[in-house]
């Protein structure tokens, strides 16, 4: 008899074992177990209005040493050899050198949660990564004290790829001495 079901009964026990993910991904996409089973939350997306795709874009600076003007960074040639999709996770602790984190875990239906992240990073290990970026600055052709992160939001047409910067939404300079 078992045996005219065994799809259906297949089915059922997949289902059951999605419901749990299921039901933690419908309180916070941060809940969401590792690795993704329903759908990846940490996903860049993009909004959609009138045309235009609107995203956040990470930025690195520096000052030139030659004009001491604000010199743009090419994130891939500053992180190499790290892989230029952690940057948005570096950037979120500043490389580390900041060891006060909190995050806040957003619920649909309650209150957010205010969790404060313990580093285990030693105060040589952010000396270690200081000499880094000063090294790595000093290779861009900049001055080796300060780096600065920017988040600009910006706009890009879909039709004709033109980009608009809107505003900067966020910089932070992250003292390197």
């Amino acid at each position: 008899m078992f045996k005219d079901y065994r799809h259906l009964i297949r089915l059922g026990i997949v289902s059951t074992i999605l419901v749990v993910p299921y039901g933690l991904k419908l309180l916070s996409k941060s809940l969401e177990i590792y690795p993704a089973i329903i759908f990846p939350a940490g996903a860049v997306t993009l909004e959609h209005k009138d045309g235009w795709h609107q995203m956040v874009q990470h930025g690195l600076f520096g000052v030139d040493v030659s004009t001491k003007k604000l010199k743009q960074l090419d994130k891939g040639k500053f992180l190499n050899p790290v892989p230029i999709h952690y940057l948005s996770l570096l950037l979120f602790n500043e490389f580390g050198l900041n060891p006060d984190i909190e995050s806040t875990i957003y619920f649909r239906y309650f209150k957010p949660l205010r969790v404060k992240k313990f580093s285990s990073v030693t105060e040589t290990d952010r000396e270690e990564t200081r000499d880094w970026l000063r090294n790595r600055l000093i290779a861009a052709g900049c001055d080796d004290e300060v780096l600065i992160i920017r988040k600009t939001e910006l706009r890009i047409n879909r039709d004709s790829g033109e980009i608009e910067y809107l505003e900067n939404i966020h910089e932070k300079t992250i003292s390197l001495r």
